[in-house]
This record gives C-alpha cells, structure tokens and sequence, in this order.
C-alpha cells in the first residue's frame, strides 16, 4: 500500500511524472507539521522544489527550440494547477498526522482527489507535450515516470 501511496502522490500532484524524479519519504498521510509526504507539497520550499523539479525534466529531456512552445505550455499548466492541493494544504494547515486507520484512509482519500484534479488539469499538456519530443526523448519522460513511481530503484 506504501508503494500505492507514493504513487499516486508523485503521478497526480507534480506534473503527471515527466516533472516526478524524486521518490517521497514513506510516512504516513501527515498535515503540513507532520513530515510526511504532504508536507512536501504543503511545507516551506514546495514552490521552489516544484521550479527545480521543472527545470530538471527540461534540462534532462534536452528540450529543443522546437518545443519551447509545448514546454511553455506544459509548464504553464503544470505551476497554475495546484489549487486542488493548495486548497486541501490550507485546509489542513498544522493537523497533526491521523492516528487510526480510518483518520489515515479518510486523509489519504483527500490527497487522492487532490492529486487526481490536478493530474487532470495537466494531463493534455503532458499529451501535447510528449506527442512533441522524439522518440528518445519520450524513452527518457518514460523512465522518469517509472523513477517517480517506485520503479527499479526502489525494489
């Protein structure tokens, strides 16, 4: 399930993948105070984690002049579609991390929707944007998705 957890987190909350390179930590569904996953997305830096992020996918998938444009667009989307996020970070604010079972479903649950409106406010500029790279471009977005969501570096 912890694999599933972190999943979801890095696919649907930063930039269904092409911009998810780091694994998250394995803790359980904490507030912003509670240093679990969500405080990477809630706490102090997300916003510059997410600009480095960004700037590595660019810098590792060599975008070309060419795609400058479906880049922008992408990264556009990817930086004004984290009100769901944003909006569940300030309604949790400090909340400690759920105790029981049922706390920690009913949280996960919350990250889960926030995370799926995002990925689908970025999904068609993720499409756009892969239907423009090469095909060794594409094996490269590939890869990071995998890294990003507990592929071979994490069995």
């Amino acid at each position: 399930m912890k694999k599933l957890l972190l999943a979801l987190a890095g696919t649907g909350i930063l930039a269904a993948g092409i911009a998810v390179a780091a694994p998250g930590t394995g803790h359980a569904w904490g507030g912003r105070g509670a240093g679990g996953p969500l405080a990477h997305f809630c706490g102090e830096g997300s916003d510059a984690r997410l600009a480095g992020m960004l700037a590595y996918a660019e810098t590792r998938l060599g975008i070309t002049d060419e795609q400058q444009a479906a880049w922008d667009a992408f990264e556009q989307q990817v930086t004004t579609s984290t009100g769901p996020m944003d909006r569940l970070c300030e309604q949790i604010g400090t909340a400690e991390q759920p105790t029981t079972l049922p706390e920690r479903m009913a949280r996960f649950e919350q990250v889960a929707e926030a995370g799926l409106a995002q990925l689908r406010e970025i999904r068609p500029a993720v499409e756009t944007l892969y239907a423009e790279l090469t095909p060794e471009q594409q094996k490269i977005a590939d890869e990071m998705m995998r890294r990003g969501r507990g592929g071979p570096h994490h069995r």
